[in-house]
């Protein structure tokens, strides 16, 4: 008899529960959504951007991306372009204890790209018997920000000044107003990096 009661209870509570739900579903606003043409008018308001597009011009293949970048990042070393470059084997870019950005505990100091885009040169460009790749660049028009390391060896231009296998020791490349970045591999200069407006201390 009491497990008959027991069971009684739970009944009423499982059903005061149903209840309350079907009670909570037939009060709740319904929306409906459908397809809906609309006019010229109504069309001319929208504004969108693409999220690349892709040129050639006088031999230059290039891919504009709508990719912003934010980032602080720790690297321990990084080496590029080990060859003859006329004055001996090397190293073009021998950099450790990198870090991109300013801090790692405040974002407003995150190294800064917007926009990136892709770029090869190259000769003859129409003619597949005789075409060459000159170089390949990665980079972007607007950068902002901090890159810190000890440069064992650069390669580059910063801000005018250009440098090949120079160590310019444990030291900061501050890019500043929003002007282009890039890397290079060249077929004939190696490995190079380039700011258009940035300062060393």
């Amino acid at each position: 008899m009491e497990f008959f009661k027991y069971t009684l209870r739970l009944c009423a509570r499982y059903f005061l529960l149903l209840f309350l739900i079907v009670l909570l579903l037939i009060s709740s606003p319904v929306a409906h959504a459908q397809m809906t043409c609309l006019s010229d008018a109504e069309l001319s308001t929208v504004y969108a951007a693409g999220f690349s597009s892709f040129t050639i011009t006088n031999g230059i293949a290039r891919a504009d991306l709508n990719i912003n970048i934010s980032t602080y990042t720790e690297i321990d070393s990084m080496k590029l372009g080990y060859w003859n470059n006329g004055g001996g084997m090397g190293w073009d870019q021998d950099w450790t204890n990198v870090i991109l950005g300013g801090s790692a505990s405040d974002p407003t100091q995150d190294l800064l790209l917007t926009g990136i885009y892709i770029e090869a040169k190259f000769t003859n460009i129409d003619n597949p018997a005789t075409r060459t790749l000159d170089y390949v660049r990665f980079g972007t028009p607007d950068i902002n920000g901090k890159v810190s390391a000890t440069f064992n060896s650069f390669t580059g231009d910063v801000g005018g000044t250009t440098y090949t296998r120079q160590n310019l020791g444990a030291t900061s490349i501050t890019a500043q107003n929003n002007k282009e970045f890039y890397i290079e591999l060249s077929r004939t200069g190696g490995f190079s990096f380039y700011w258009e407006d940035a300062t060393i201390p």
